[in-house]
């Protein structure tokens, strides 16, 4: 109780290069897209996302905003038994396709959005 254990990846990786590795995974045009926070979430509850949802997402984009995922160490790695898959490798092994992060043109979700 009271400890803080960050299990956090080998690599951090910036949303501008998300959106290169999704690109050249799913051979989709997916582009950083710069949005207010009050936006995206109002266009997460119009499509198919429950407020509650949008918001914990929200969470997480202002964590990331303020540098809370850049941190990496071999804590994820340890705790697995393996080292775990970047994102590249994850994006090539077809689950990105699945991913909202990586929607076809027309669909409500932006692929990449980051927030001023």
């Amino acid at each position: 109780m009271g400890r803080h254990h960050a299990a956090a990846a080998t690599e951090a990786i910036t949303i501008a290069q998300l959106a290169v590795i999704v690109s050249e995974a799913t051979r989709r045009e997916v582009r950083q897209t710069t949005v207010t926070d009050e936006d995206w979430r109002d266009a997460r509850i119009a499509g198919v996302m429950t407020a509650i949802y949008a918001d914990m997402l929200l969470g997480m984009f202002r964590a990331a905003r303020l540098g809370d995922f850049t941190a990496t160490n071999p804590a994820l790695e340890t705790l697995l038994g393996w080292p775990p898959r970047t994102m590249h490798e994850f994006a090539l092994g077809g689950e990105v396709d699945r991913m909202p992060i990586a929607a076809p043109e027309g669909h409500p979700m932006p692929p990449c959005a980051t927030f001023p």
